[in-house]
């Protein structure tokens, strides 16, 4: 725990990707009873004092992270150079954006590609 105020308490778990790079450590925080995941340079909140289907959901979203079913994207070289945008494996494949390279980066790795313009 990081802290404890009276409108709630902080908390933050890092988990370095087993690819070694420090760019994929998944963070899984929580402040003022809302929580934050990071991945890749992308990150997602959740609402504060989750119900129990949003909770699921939270869960659901950090397993697909460690298991390389949610990704990150990047835009290398193209109009939008470095941006960045999440791509959930479990229910869309990645969509090229047909005018730049994409590179696409996973917790684990096994789910990494580039894809040529």
């Amino acid at each position: 725990m990081e802290g404890c105020t009276p409108e709630g308490w902080s908390l933050r778990v890092e988990a370095p990707s087993p690819t070694g790079d420090s760019e994929r450590t998944l963070i899984i925080s929580m402040e003022d009873d809302a929580p934050m995941v990071e991945f890749a340079g992308w990150h997602g909140h959740g609402t504060r004092r989750l119900s129990d289907a949003a909770e699921r959901r939270f869960v659901a979203l950090v397993e697909a992270i460690v298991r390389d079913r949610f990704v990150v994207a990047i835009d290398v070289g193209g109009e939008h150079d470095g941006q960045r945008w999440p791509v959930d494996l479990r229910s869309e494949g990645l969509v090229p954006s047909g005018t730049s390279t994409v590179r696409v980066v996973s917790w684990r790795g096994t789910a990494d590609v580039v894809t040529p313009a």
